[in-house]
């Protein structure tokens, strides 16, 4: 819903095949996020290398679609990324670059 109203565009997510399963989860740059930073490195290691984090939805933001939306890329930035079963990468998470606002 963020990323509608922030572009208001009603189609702006992409349909996904990520329902009710746990995927890799790639980082990206955690340690120039906020919210990674405060991670045990451990916990790290264990998102990137062992499928552990939860996925379970239709509609998300492929990385194409992020990156080829202006406003979008201009107001996030990118942290995470992972991959549903027809092998879309799509975002994990992304957070605010001037403000403090946090979407998975």
């Amino acid at each position: 819903m963020i990323l509608i109203a922030l572009t208001n565009q009603p189609d702006v997510l992409d349909r996904l095949n990520s329902n009710n399963h746990v995927l890799l989860t790639e980082l990206v740059n955690p340690k120039l996020s906020r919210i990674y930073p405060s991670f045990d490195s451990k916990d790290i290691k264990t998102i990137e290398t062992d499928k552990v984090l939860y996925y379970n939805h239709r509609y998300g933001l492929s990385k194409e679609s992020f990156e080829s939306n202006k406003i979008i890329n201009e107001f996030f930035s990118l942290t995470s990324t992972a991959v549903d079963n027809k092998g879309t990468t799509f975002i994990a998470s992304i957070e605010g670059k001037k403000y403090p606002i946090y979407a998975t």
